[in-house]
């Protein structure tokens, strides 16, 4: 017997989910703020998604689909894998300090659930490693075209700009100015820069 089809599109839904997770963290979103917000009724959104716990994991891993795979991006389109490297990390600055102060999914999951919630700190983890990963990978590459040195640590350097990262997302939103985020970001480019490393 096949259920009824959905009157709504699901990936719409996530989205929307998504940004007002995003917007409001876990616990300042009620159901009801779900139901209000993504436009479908309760019955619809646990038969889809499942509670507010799985329905928020679905959100972060859209999140990783969609807004961080779409700033991964820029590593593979730049004209070279260091300036790939600059692009991200700038990319991620200026929206660090585009006024809207809600940081990134990723990291604000990191701060407000994964201590306490095992299934949620192994998606932070996956997510922050997928990055760590993407960003190593661009500096072996910037290696092997002779942009870096040969010794250069790269999984090393990849942690420190993942943390650097990081670092700026949560200064911004807690109200740091761009002053403050300009520094952080000269000294994390300053290290990609750097040829004896």
């Amino acid at each position: 017997m096949r259920g009824r089809p959905k009157n709504f599109n699901p990936e719409e839904a996530l989205n929307k989910a998504m940004d007002l997770f995003w917007d409001r963290g876990f616990e300042a979103t009620s159901i009801q703020d779900l139901v209000d917000n993504v436009g479908i009724n309760r019955a619809s959104m646990y038969d889809t998604f499942g509670d507010k716990g799985a329905f928020f994991c679905a959100a972060v891993e859209h999140y990783g689909k969609t807004v961080t795979e779409s700033q991964l991006r820029t590593l593979e389109a730049a004209e070279s894998p260091l300036e790939g490297v600059r692009q991200w990390l700038c990319s991620l600055a200026a929206t660090a300090t585009d006024g809207r102060l809600r940081g990134c999914l990723v990291t604000n999951t990191a701060i407000e659930l994964a201590p306490h919630d095992e299934n949620i700190g192994d998606a932070v983890r996956k997510a922050l490693l997928h990055m760590e990963n993407s960003i190593c990978n661009a500096l072996i590459r910037a290696q092997d075209a002779g942009q870096m040195a040969d010794h250069a640590d790269t999984r090393a350097l990849a942690r420190f700009l993942i943390g650097s990262a990081q670092g700026i997302v949560v200064l911004s939103r807690a109200g740091a100015g761009r002053e403050t985020i300009a520094d952080m970001l000269k000294v994390a480019l300053s290290r990609i820069a750097d040829r004896s490393l």
